[in-house]
């Protein structure tokens, strides 16, 4: 016998019981209750890994090319010109971050520049550790303006990218 021709013939018998009303919506008021916890729950959840992230990549980014003056206690003059060089590399750094360019078409690329900023570190490092050396400050201050002149030579390929593409389009 199959279940349709069983429900058929036993149709009567089956629907002599009533449900149980307030049983029923104590079930579905329980569930709203409980759906809204799941969700509140789950906007903690979000808002707290946002939270974190934010703190995470403000932190990371703003911890980027931050170094204190390393020469403000060996000689006046080389820190004037640290400050100069610093000032000069943040500027042309946030010029280059502002400019939307294709890394292809720039010959002058980050990877010159990671270099630099690891001999840079390096540097420093053996410079607080061991003292002012005239042979390590000389290698700092031409590192410095060596990264000057390879951000001022990417402004420079940005432009002549962006005027050929400009001259593209006037054609």
């Amino acid at each position: 016998m199959n279940l349709e021709s069983y429900i058929k013939e036993n149709r009567n018998s089956l629907d002599i019981e009533k449900p149980d009303e307030e049983y029923l919506w104590k079930g579905i008021i329980n569930v709203g209750k409980k759906s809204k916890h799941i969700l509140l729950f789950r906007i903690v959840a979000a808002a707290s890994i946002l939270l974190i992230l934010t703190f995470t990549f403000t932190y990371f980014f703003n911890r980027e090319d931050k170094q204190t003056l390393l020469f403000a206690n060996i000689n006046p003059s080389l820190a004037n010109q640290e400050i100069r060089l610093t000032g000069q590399i943040e500027a042309y750094s946030k010029l280059i971050k502002q400019s939307s360019y294709d890394a292809s078409q720039v010959v002058t690329g980050s990877r010159e520049i990671q270099y630099i900023n690891d001999l840079i570190n390096y540097y420093s490092k053996d410079l607080k550790q061991n003292g002012p050396n005239p042979k390590l400050v000389n290698s700092l201050m031409d590192l410095y303006q060596k990264k000057v002149m390879l951000l001022e030579r990417m402004l420079n390929e940005i432009e002549k990218s962006k005027d050929h593409e400009q001259h593209k389009i006037n054609i």
